[in-house]
């Protein structure tokens, strides 16, 4: 997807127009109408332990499903006749003006999946005016992302707590002196998650490819190919404290 031109506000306004068909939308949004649309084609595009590591979540996806179940039970009820006039989505949180209620949320090593994927949803969290949260370990830095989402970057931060808590303090400097307008505090990670999927797949640091894995990236060239290009994606905000 070209992160310039996001697919929801041509969305929103061939919806505006009255239209319910194909007709008019553009040629991305008629191949991919739905995330689910978008997820089986990521599951196809990239390799397996690449799409399991970015989709999945602890232990047996337990957290993961249930949340999507709670989402999906949240029930937007029209009020038709009431002659309410327009309707806004438009919102303030924590001092600030946002289009929506809702935002993008973080994601460790979004690259993996697709090379400079924080960038593309930083650019389309910027046109759209919704939060974009940063990972701590994502393949994009909090200077570079605060320069291309400055309206709506927002920060989540992993401790570090080796060294007294050094590299905390410094990422938390890093996003203050960038601009991040909210910081976004993980606490329930005290020790390693356990993510099964990825063990199954020998994903660890440093990666250790084996035939399965090669099998994967062969089978996935157009992946491999943006990777060969674009470069192996690595955790960027960690680079400074490299060997620290």
């Amino acid at each position: 997807m070209d992160a310039k031109t996001p697919a929801a506000p041509a969305a929103v306004e061939h919806r505006k127009r009255g239209g319910t068909g194909a007709e008019g939308l553009p040629p991305l949004l008629r191949r991919f109408p739905t995330i689910a649309d978008l997820r089986k084609r990521a599951r196809r595009r990239v390799p397996r332990f690449a799409f399991d590591f970015v989709d999945g979540g602890c232990g047996e996806n337990e957290v993961r499903d249930s949340n999507r179940v709670a989402f999906d039970a949240i029930k937007l009820v029209a009020r038709y006749g009431l002659g309410a006039g327009a309707v806004s989505t438009e919102i303030e949180l924590f001092g600030r003006h946002y289009a929506a209620p809702i935002g993008i949320a973080p994601m460790g090593m979004g690259g993996l999946l697709w090379p400079k994927a924080e960038r593309h949803l930083a650019t389309a969290a910027q046109a759209m005016k919704v939060p974009y949260v940063l990972s701590t370990p994502a393949s994009a830095s909090i200077e570079e992302i605060a320069k291309i989402a400055p309206d709506v970057f927002w920060f989540q931060l992993y401790g570090s707590p080796g060294n007294d808590n050094a590299i905390t303090f410094d990422l938390v400097r890093r996003a203050k002196e960038a601009g991040a307008h909210t910081l976004v505090v993980t606490i329930d990670t005290p020790v390693r998650a356990k993510r099964p999927q990825d063990w199954r797949n020998n994903l660890s640091v440093p990666f250790k490819p084996n035939l399965r894995t090669v099998i994967d990236v062969a089978t996935s060239p157009l992946w491999a190919l943006e990777m060969l290009r674009q470069g192996v994606p690595c955790p960027e905000n960690f680079r400074a404290y490299a060997g620290t």
